[in-house]
C-alpha cells in the first residue's frame, strides 16, 4: 500500500528507547515517498492512545508505534475506534505484538515492507476487572493475551535496569526462577461451553504467539475469532524437568502438567486476589474476564 502521512508514535522513556534508530525509521519512510510525523507520548493516562487520537486528527493515513507492548496496545485502542490501520516496530525492551507479525528487520526494510504490505484485520480481546484496591470496573483492550501466578509477577516486576542491562533475557530469567518458586493456585475457569475448579502454577490465555511462544499452544493465531487458554500445574519440583523438555522440542501437550482449550469468552475468579500480568501490565485482581472482538483491528503486516 502506499501511505501519504504516516504518524510515528513513539515512547522516549521506553526501557529500550533507540532515539538513533527512531531518527533512521523515520528518515526511511520519508525516503519511500511519505510526509513523516512525530508524536512522542508524555506521562498521564493512555498517552500512546492520546497522541494516535491527534494524529489521525492531523490526517495520518497509518500509525506507526514504534516501543513496547504497552504503547502498542494504546495505538491499537485508537485504531479500533478511528479505523485507521497501524503497524508496530520494536522499541523496547519486549514487544511481543511486533515479534509475531514482523521480523525485527532495519528501518529501511521494515518502512519498504510496509508500504509494499498487505492490510488485514486481527482479532482483540477485551478484558474486564476489578483491582483488588477498588470498588472500580476497569476495561481494557489486550493484544497478546495475560498469564497468572508467580510467572505473571515476575515479568511485570523485571526492573528497568535489569532490562537496560539483559534486554529480553531479564524477562526469560525471571520467568524461568518463578517456575522454580512454583506454588498452586485455586482458580475457577468458565467459558460458553463449561466451568470447572483447577489447580494451577499458571494459566497463560494468549490471543497470538510470538516465535517465542509457539510452543506453548500450537496452531494459535489472532485471526480465528479464539482465545487459546493453557493451563500449568506442577504440584511438585520434580515434575518440572519433564514439563520444561516437553516444551523444548515444540510437545508440551504431551505432558500431564499441561491442558489447553480454545473459547470465545473465559472469566477466571479466586477466592484470593491473584496476580495477572495482562499485556506487560501488572493487575491484582479476584476476578478477570476475557472477550475475543473478532477482526477488531486494521493491521498492515509486512
Amino acid at each position: 500500500m502506499q501511505f501519504s502521512r504516516i504518524a510515528v508514535v513513539h515512547n522516549p522513556a521506553g526501557g529500550s528507547a533507540n532515539p538513533k534508530r527512531l531518527d533512521a525509521l523515520c528518515q526511511a519512510f520519508a525516503e519511500q515517498g511519505a510526509k513523516v510525523v512525530r508524536y512522542a507520548t508524555e506521562p498521564g493516562p493512555s498517552p500512546g492512545t492520546a497522541q494516535a487520537l491527534q494524529a489521525v486528527a492531523d490526517g495520518s493515513d497509518l500509525i506507526v508505534a514504534v516501543g513496547g507492548d504497552g504503547t502498542v496496545r494504546e495505538v491499537a485502542e485508537a485504531s479500533r475506534t478511528t479505523g485507521v490501520m497501524m503497524a508496530a516496530y520494536q522499541g523496547g525492551t519486549s514487544n511481543v505484538f511486533a515479534e509475531s507479525f514482523y521480523a525485527m528487520l532495519e528501518p529501511s526494510r521494515f518502512a519498504s515492507m510496509i508500504m509494499s504490505g498487505v492490510p488485514q484485520r486481527i482479532d482483540l480481546i477485551e478484558a474486564e476487572y476489578k483491582p483488588a484496591d477498588t470498588d472500580q470496573v476497569r476495561r481494557e483492550l489486550c493484544l497478546t493475551g495475560i498469564c497468572t501466578g508467580p510467572m505473571a509477577k515476575a515479568i511485570t516486576g523485571t526492573s528497568k535496569r535489569a532490562k537496560k542491562l539483559c534486554g529480553p533475557l531479564a524477562y526469560a530469567i525471571n520467568a524461568g526462577l518463578s517456575f522454580l518458586r512454583q506454588r498452586q493456585t485455586s482458580l475457577h475457569f468458565s467459558t460458553e461451553r463449561q466451568s470447572w475448579l483447577a489447580d494451577v502454577t499458571t494459566a497463560v490465555v494468549l490471543n497470538l504467539t510470538p516465535p517465542s511462544y509457539a510452543k506453548i499452544s500450537r496452531g494459535c493465531n489472532a485471526s480465528d475469532g479464539l482465545l487459546d487458554l493453557v493451563l500449568f500445574q506442577v504440584e511438585k519440583t520434580r515434575q518440572l524437568p519433564g514439563l520444561l523438555y516437553k516444551l523444548a522440542v515444540s510437545r508440551p501437550d504431551q505432558s500431564s502438567r499441561y491442558s489447553r482449550y480454545r473459547v470465545r469468552e473465559l472469566t477466571i475468579s479466586g477466592v484470593k486476589p491473584f496476580d495477572v500480568n495482562l499485556d506487560g501490565e501488572a493487575v491484582l485482581t479476584s476476578s478477570i474476564k476475557l472477550t475475543v472482538l473478532p477482526q477488531a483491528l486494521p493491521i498492515v503486516v509486512a
